[in-house]
């Protein structure tokens, strides 16, 4: 039993010894390796002398620490998908003067899991091929030649902020309501669809099409300037998701000629008016559309 062992811990360290020579030569995506299992990253850090942009996950959501907002967590796994997918030209072993490569002078990007901290250290471009860069990874001795655009981040922090009025997934609403002035809807879900203003049948499709639409809309971004608000909204939205109302309010200043703002979380967000505009227009044109296909069943029978 001892020398069987002993036999499985030698093929293991020969094995280990074995990749890791595998990995110093290796070129191509290494990164897939050094960056393991996407969704245990809990925090990814990009700074230089010119920008930060840090975001760190609190439980399932990830937070743009920079502005104290919600990130869109799929534009953050699409970021680190493409640092896993950074594309390795060559490798320098081991080289004894690092300085000429300016490890450091592009900046660091650091990647946080819960047991370990892997940073991505940028230096200089490669003589006349701007390309190609220098890079080093926390624990490898050797200078990586990379693509640049493969360590390009977008830089500005508020692109990565959930930029959806509603955040939410079809499955999770339960109903919608919309206050447009004078007029309103309401569509509510059943096992077999929706109910449109309480009594008017609508099949799940349509149902789903028109739902999906109004999660699928986005802001045009939010002003860094305080807004003087009106007190009554123009517009009021409310969608229950996982039995909990959620409220958007939608203002009209003169100001702003196409966009009505949406405070939320201390900011004053822009929402084109036509976007908002249609959602009325269309739930009646929904509704129409099921009535005339019952009142064709009724005639038809």
């Amino acid at each position: 039993m001892f020398t069987a062992n002993m036999v499985i811990v030698i093929i293991s360290l020969i094995l280990i010894a074995f990749y890791f020579s595998l990995y110093r030569t290796v070129k191509g995506k290494i990164f897939k390796h050094l960056l393991p299992n996407l969704n245990k990253v809990n925090a990814i850090h990009y700074n230089t002398s010119s920008c930060q942009i840090n975001l760190e996950k609190h439980g399932e959501k990830w937070i743009v620490t920079d502005s104290d907002w919600e990130a869109d967590k799929h534009k953050v796994y699409e970021l680190i998908n493409k640092l896993r997918n950074i594309l390795v030209q060559e490798r320098i072993r081991n080289p004894e003067d690092k300085s000429r490569y300016n490890i450091g002078k592009g900046g660091v990007i650091t990647l946080t899991y819960p047991k370990k901290t892997i940073e991505i250290t940028i230096g200089d471009y490669l003589p006349d091929d701007m390309e190609h860069i220098y890079v080093m990874v926390t624990g490898d001795p050797d200078v990586l030649v990379v693509t640049t655009n493969s360590v390009k981040l977008n830089y500005d922090p508020v692109e990565y902020c959930d930029s959806y009025i509603f955040s939410a997934n079809y499955e999770q609403v339960e109903s919608i309501e919309g206050n447009f002035g004078i007029d309103s809807f309401s569509l509510i879900k059943t096992d077999d669809g929706w109910l449109y203003e309480g009594k008017y049948f609508v099949e799940e499709l349509t149902g789903r099409e028109f739902v999906s639409n109004i999660l699928s809309y986005e802001t045009d971004g939010y002003s860094k300037e305080d807004i003087k608000l009106p007190k009554k909204p123009e517009v009021v939205l409310t969608v229950k998701i996982k039995g909990r109302g959620v409220s958007r309010y939608f203002f009209n200043l003169e100001e702003y000629a196409e966009s009505y703002i949406m405070p939320l979380s201390s900011r004053m967000f822009f929402i084109r008016k036509n976007i908002i505009d249609n959602i009325y227009k269309s739930s009646i044109n929904i509704f129409k559309i099921e009535e005339n296909d019952n009142n064709s069943e009724e005639s038809s029978s």
